[in-house]
């Protein structure tokens, strides 16, 4: 396999060739750590808090687990809770069961990117 070096700044590990990020673990880590922070800053203080509380967070991990990981679109493995009514929009549906399904990360993109724009978001 043919490797190169991370493209972190003073870093010398090796990874796959065409890798994408390409960034060795750690530093795709860090790199994704300050990003989520920055995106965390633009956005409302109450929703941050409320997608990095606890209750969230077991709400989340049941709703997953009701639903075996599969993404409600196209049947690949899911790991996003997808309100159908953003938390934005209707505070009081934020631990809705009826308003939550599991997407993929792709699938989760193109409803927000308005590729099924019955449910752009």
């Amino acid at each position: 396999m043919i490797q190169k070096k991370c493209k972190a700044p003073s870093c010398s590990e090796m990874i796959p060739r065409g890798q994408q990020p390409p960034y060795c673990f750690v530093h795709h880590k860090e790199r994704r750590n300050a990003l989520n922070k920055e995106y965390d800053k633009r956005r409302d203080p109450e929703h941050v808090a409320f997608y990095k509380s606890r209750r969230w967070q077991r709400f989340r991990r049941t709703i997953l687990m009701e639903h075996h990981f599969i993404c409600s679109r196209c049947g690949d493995i899911g790991n996003i809770v997808h309100h159908e009514i953003e938390v934005k929009e209707d505070w009081e549906k934020r631990f809705d069961r009826s308003n939550c399904s599991v997407v993929c990360h792709s699938c989760h993109e193109k409803i927000h990117s308005s590729v099924f724009p019955s449910e752009r978001a």
